[in-house]
């Protein structure tokens, strides 16, 4: 079977820090990557693809809010608690 072939624009930049953010429900999640188009979001919930999230992302005057849509979510295995990780794309809305 072929790799899947990537169908981002723009590459990711991973944070280390994994930096916390909140969504429009004050969930905290942590930023695991981050691109002008999108990030990769862990968090302790299931997120439905195709889910509506405001994602506000720390900066240094305050928070920088940007709407989103989740585009997949998987459980991350052998993690206790529970942990998924989400892919989700900036929306324009």
């Amino acid at each position: 079977m072929s790799p899947t072939p990537e169908r981002r624009r723009d590459a990711r930049t991973p944070l280390p820090h994994r930096p916390g953010a909140l969504t429009r429900e004050r969930a905290v999640v942590r930023v695991l990557d981050l691109s002008p188009d999108g990030a990769r979001i862990e968090h302790p919930d299931r997120l439905p693809p195709g889910a509506e999230v405001l994602l506000a992302l720390p900066v240094s005057a305050g928070f920088l809010t940007r709407p989103s849509k989740v585009v997949w979510c998987t459980q991350v295995q052998g993690r206790v608690p529970l942990q998924f990780q989400s892919g989700i794309c900036f929306t324009h809305t």
